[in-house]
């Protein structure tokens, strides 16, 4: 198998950036009003960043779900995206939800052999479900965070906050999300991962330097206490 997104894939995956995207321009329409040009630009701002992120994100999943001997298929809560959509209408976008989908697995039968042929294995599946968050850890803690200190650069803060945004909205359990998939696992990794998104979420809207740091320092312990957890020995 080869790594690849078949057209169902990429078709589910732009709805659910475009709806996503919107419902993170919801409030930048405009400075007094709607403003047509505006809101363009911004939710074409919000889909690309969203866009490059999420990518990132599936292809380190889909390459973790090869190695391991499964063929990964993205998949979406039908309900999903619309419910969030609603939330941020019903909240004006003072409560963003996104939602963004899982992979879904399937078993490539020359490489499953015995009892792992029967199912699904739930340390394949987690490890699949791990490796997106962890790999946008890892950039915010490399990349990210030290060209923000060192630029300032609003674009590069927007990267960062979209980053933490996926983390979070990744992590809730919802129907066929990557939550359900990591916390049905691990829930103590789980955990992890979803206070860090949702504490980086909270420092960044302050955007201070000392908070950035402290995002760096979150970054690193987390991504230090996901390794650990996940790879030890059974």
């Amino acid at each position: 198998m080869r790594l690849r997104f078949n057209t169902i894939e990429i078709q589910l995956i732009l709805f659910t950036l475009v709806l996503n995207a919107f419902v993170l321009a919801f409030r930048r329409w405009g400075l007094s009003g709607f403003e047509v040009q505006e809101a363009i630009i911004n939710f074409a701002y919000f889909f690309s960043l969203l866009f490059c992120l999420y990518i990132i994100f599936l292809v380190a999943q889909k390459i973790t779900a090869l190695k391991l001997g499964y063929t990964p298929i993205y998949e979406i809560w039908s309900l999903g995206p619309m419910i969030a959509v609603l939330i941020t209408f019903m909240t004006y976008g003072l409560l963003p939800l996104l939602y963004l989908g899982h992979m879904q697995l399937e078993r490539i039968k020359r490489r499953r052999i015995g009892l792992l042929e029967q199912s699904v294995h739930f340390r394949g599946k987690f490890l699949v479900a791990l490796m997106g968050p962890l790999t946008l850890f890892l950039i915010n803690l490399l990349i990210i965070t030290p060209l923000y200190v060192a630029t300032q650069s609003q674009l590069i803060y927007d990267i960062l906050f979209a980053s933490s945004l996926i983390i979070l909205f990744t992590s809730i359990p919802l129907p066929r999300s990557n939550g359900i998939n990591l916390i049905m696992a691990y829930p103590k990794t789980w955990l992890v991962i979803f206070l860090f998104g949702l504490i980086s979420t909270i420092l960044l809207l302050f955007g201070t330097l000392i908070n950035l740091l402290l995002v760096l320092i979150l970054s690193a312990i987390a991504a230090f206490v996901v390794v650990k957890f996940v790879f030890k020995k059974d």
